[in-house]
């Protein structure tokens, strides 16, 4: 018993180990682990402090401080205003706020700028996403491609196993000569050259594909999703109209556009230092000396017998204090440093307009190629569905002559590998259709995970 429960726990623990992985499971890996997205992640989050930071900016300052002094030898009492030669304490707690009630609008301009620097984040954030999920997809298209690939391989290399059992038994009936057995013998042995071949090209695809998505079990297996039936005739959208979408959808417009609202915002912050400042200030505060207290005198001849030492708090109340004051600040000269900063601003907003329409032109380049490839995908895939059809036709017609011994070995081998071949380029073709169509779905706004 205990034997049985030992081998259905190893069983048990050696299909969890084999992970099975679909395409929308490695999409959602990637999403979660993959480094480029939580660097850009963290800086959306950055960008989302400062702009809440930017909000607190209308708020004042206030402080408190509390310093204490000890003195030595020859010092000067600011508060009982004598000049002494002993050693003294002084403490000045104090209060203070500050605040900022005009400055050319410049926390507004601030808040503003902060706010699109936090939605070109978010958009970064939306790029890096997208390109990465795109290299993920990419790659499990390859590996499709190469499994299907290997799949026509092993199929070809069983069919020429049972070629070669056919004609080794009319061999040994005297009917055929030994020389085909070698022939197909020798096209087998290069057959399993190209599986191990294909075989090898399919663990590094799985191996590029587990390090995109940061997987650390190689052992994974991959579910190929099961593709719809695509109509060859299918109408593709306008161009036009896929174009506009493109611009209207796409992160990284949005991230263009987003960049050149806040740079517009700090062209405006550069033009608001340029403005008078007005702002306020007020304060509590007190004082204490150790050599403060209230004079005694003498009820008789109303001499001056000395000091009764004051304790700190009644010092503090005694000596309790309130201010408040205004201030004006006007910028006359700073060396060019405000122009110089408006100027930039400037620069850097044309720039940021150059860069929006660059990017919109590649978007549409983009945009043309993907619908061009989709258009040569669609054609593709039915000249290559009327060629797969027509060579098997002509494989099954081969191989009745090539048994019947009416064709050589080579004509029927090639009629075999074209056979494969097209069934191959079908797949191929099915699949790089459906990838076309996918990617025409994204420049669409369409969700890229919904694959």
């Amino acid at each position: 018993m205990f034997r049985f429960l030992t081998v259905l726990v190893l069983l048990q623990y050696s299909a969890s180990a084999q992970k099975v992985l679909t395409l929308e499971q490695c999409i959602q890996f990637a999403l979660e682990k993959n480094l480029q997205i939580k660097q850009a992640q963290l800086t959306k989050d950055i960008a989302k402090v400062n702009f809440d930071q930017s909000k607190y900016n209308y708020l004042p300052d206030l402080n408190t401080s509390l310093n204490w002094t000890r003195t030595f030898g020859t010092s000067f009492d600011q508060i009982t205003f004598q000049r002494l030669q002993r050693t003294s304490t002084f403490s000045t707690p104090r209060v203070n706020v500050f605040w900022t009630i005009f400055a050319g609008f410049a926390n507004h301009y601030t808040r503003k700028q902060q706010f699109y620097n936090y939605a070109t984040s978010e958009q970064a954030v939306e790029v890096t996403k997208n390109t990465v999920l795109m290299n993920v997809f990419g790659a499990y298209l390859s590996i499709i491609f190469n499994t299907e690939n290997l799949n026509v391989a092993q199929n070809r290399l069983e069919s020429l196993n049972k070629q070669l059992e056919k004609i080794s038994a009319l061999v040994d009936a005297g009917i055929r000569n030994t020389n085909e057995i070698l022939n197909l013998n020798a096209q087998i042995a290069n057959e399993k050259l190209n599986i191990v071949n294909l075989q090898n090209q399919l663990k590094k695809d799985k191996l590029t594909l587990l390090q995109l998505i940061e997987e650390e079990n190689l052992d994974g297996e991959f579910v190929f999703p099961n593709l719809p039936e695509l109509d060859m005739n299918q109408k593709l959208p306008n161009l036009e109209e896929l174009i506009q979408k493109a611009i209207q959808n796409l992160p990284e417009i949005k991230q263009a556009n987003m960049r050149l609202q806040s740079l517009i915002y700090a062209k405006k912050i550069s033009l608001a230092n340029r403005f008078p400042t007005i702002s306020m200030n007020g304060g509590l505060g007190s004082s204490y000396s150790s050599n403060g207290g209230i004079a005694e005198f003498d009820p008789l001849t109303f001499r001056l017998i000395g000091k009764k030492r004051t304790s700190y708090f009644n010092q503090l109340e005694d000596n309790f204090n309130q201010n408040i004051g205004l201030t004006l600040n006007v910028p006359i000269f700073s060396r060019w440093q405000n122009i110089r900063a408006y100027k930039i601003a400037d620069y850097n907003i044309k720039n940021a307009q150059i860069e929006l329409e660059i990017t919109q032109n590649t978007i549409t380049k983009q945009v043309q190629q993907a619908y061009l490839d989709a258009i040569n995908a669609q054609n593709r895939y039915y000249a290559v569905m009327e060629q797969s059809k027509a060579l098997t036709s002509a494989y099954e017609f081969a191989e009745q002559r090539y048994q019947a011994g009416t064709i050589d070995f080579y004509t029927f081998y090639e009629t075999l590998g074209s056979k494969f071949k097209a069934e191959s380029d079908l797949i191929q073709a099915k699949y790089e259709f459906w990838l076309r169509l996918k990617i025409l779905e994204i420049y669409q706004g369409k969700n890229i995970t919904s694959f």
